[in-house]
């Protein structure tokens, strides 16, 4: 009986990835770790970055307000890298005034503008990558960025007389997120489709609706919050996203791999 070999079923190598928000804080580590396994990688995000270029890469100036011409891109992509069966959804996009989506300060306008260019971008375009899969018949690997927010509330002790806010919008989002990869999973399971979520805790870096980092007050109490005691790194995303785009989790579709520290385990 020939031995086998686990560390291959890590490899990537002939396959295509395409990564939404490639260049963002977690999308750029993901985007290497997916290269470092031996996939091309097609980087779809707003702008350019001037960090160190990927290997193997390809950018593509993609804005996920545009998400219905998404089947557009990939038929591109198609053509210029080759077939991607692998999808990693990694894009944050948001509203000029996402810091103002509170509870206190949410306007209706804001509330939809934001629900559409992030959750109905997320739901649309993994729905039209799953069947230009299905159509083509080609298996493949569905992967969503969550969030814990999409599982649990945020709790607000953490969040008092610091430089953070609560979120009313994001949460939806998220939520929403967590549960459409389910029924994509139950759905498109039986033409050998995998879908997952990643579900984060709080990254390591600045807010997205401020741009700023976080104090020291909001430090101390967000890790004291963790099993761990400490934040979220990219690269901990990044090695979740290469697991479950890989052959290593074939049978794993329809869950949610959380990896928050041990935020919701208690």
């Amino acid at each position: 009986m020939k031995k086998k070999n686990y560390l291959k079923k890590f490899s990537l190598n002939g396959k295509v990835a395409i990564v939404i928000g490639g260049y963002g804080l977690m999308g750029y580590e993901i985007s290497k770790a997916l290269s470092d396994a031996g996939a091309k990688v097609a980087i779809l995000d707003i702008h350019a970055i001037k960090k160190k270029k990927i290997r193997n890469s390809y950018f593509i100036k993609f804005n996920c307000k545009n998400y219905k011409n998404f089947k557009n891109e990939l038929l591109k992509i198609k053509k210029k890298v080759g077939f991607p069966s692998i999808y990693v959804n990694a894009s944050y996009p948001a509203s000029k005034d996402w810091a103002s989506n509170t509870f206190e300060k949410v306007t209706l306008d804001s509330y939809k503008e934001n629900i559409d260019i992030h959750l109905n971008s997320f739901t649309f375009m993994a729905k039209i990558f799953a069947d230009f899969l299905k159509f083509s018949k080609k298996k493949g690997s569905i992967v969503q960025i969550s969030s814990t927010y999409g599982l649990v509330a945020q709790n607000m002790n953490v969040y008092e007389g610091t430089n953070a806010r609560n979120n009313m919008t994001y949460p939806i989002i998220k939520g929403g997120i967590t549960h459409f990869s389910k029924q994509l999973a139950s759905y498109y399971g039986k033409h050998e489709i995998r879908v997952n979520n990643i579900c984060p805790g709080g990254i390591e870096g600045k807010f997205k609706a401020t741009n700023k980092n976080f104090d020291k007050n909001f430090s101390k109490k967000y890790k004291q919050h963790t099993l761990l005691k400490r934040f979220c790194r990219p690269d901990d995303v990044a090695t979740a996203a290469l697991f479950l785009a890989s052959d290593a989790s074939s049978y794993i579709t329809g869950t949610n791999l959380i990896v928050d520290g041990g935020w919701t385990a208690i």
